[in-house]
């Protein structure tokens, strides 16, 4: 695709869009109410770096001073824009419609909604410390879990290793298996006590996902009586 003057853009350029590409794209199902803007955030990210478009927010993308590229460079700013527009509920997205550019619409909501690290930080681990199954199916439940437990990994930002052999990271991933199976199972209802203490005496402690197995098959002989 050329831009609009002579310059062909390649598929990996930040400036190229594809035919596929319209203003009214909303990136996601989940508009930005307010407190929900961790997810918002994250949602929005990853659906912004598919497209090649993530400089654009972050600033890095620079708008070139002069030459063909500056009305390219202001078409994706004004797409990027549109996107975030309608992944906004409608009277936040009033407040933020005379913003410039897309850097300037994100920090904009960043610094409305965000919160302290230490702040998001606290109030996850405080949920997933009282989350409990209740009325919940198991699966539904699990699912509440790893949304969690995703959000927490993402705030604390837990140190990997292209090595996963290395010992450290290793014993670092088991531990945060083991971390989250007591949680998981901390939870449950009380109807799953047998199945919760068979797994707590198994030796070493099995993965989350074999422990899963066990209490959604216990669920099963349950529903099916």
């Amino acid at each position: 695709m050329a831009d609009s003057n002579t310059v062909a853009l390649e598929l990996s350029h930040e400036f190229f869009l594809h035919p596929s590409d319209h203003p009214s794209c909303t990136l996601s199902s989940e508009p930005l109410v307010g407190q929900n803007f961790g997810q918002w955030k994250r949602s929005r990210e990853v659906s912004l770096v598919s497209k090649n478009k993530m400089g654009f927010v972050t600033g890095s993308c620079i708008k070139p001073a002069t030459g063909p590229l500056v009305a390219q460079w202001e078409r994706c700013n004004a797409m990027v824009i549109s996107w975030l527009l309608h992944s906004i509920k409608k009277d936040i997205a009033t407040s933020v419609l005379f913003c410039s550019t897309a850097k300037q619409l994100w920090e904009e909501l960043e610094l409305r909604y965000g919160q302290s690290q230490g702040t998001k930080i606290f109030q996850v681990q405080r949920e997933i410390n009282n989350l409990s199954q209740g009325n919940m199916s198991v699966p539904d439940y699990f699912t509440k879990c790893k949304i969690l437990w995703n959000e927490y990994a993402g705030l604390v930002n837990i140190p990997t290793c292209p090595n996963t052999e290395c010992p450290i990271v290793r014993a670092t991933t088991k531990l945060l298996e083991n971390q989250q199976l007591i949680q998981f199972l901390m939870g449950l209802n009380d109807t799953y006590v047998v199945v919760r203490g068979n797994i707590l005496m198994t030796h070493p402690m099995p993965q989350i996902r074999q422990a899963l197995s066990m209490v959604l098959q216990e669920e099963r002989q349950r529903t099916s009586v």
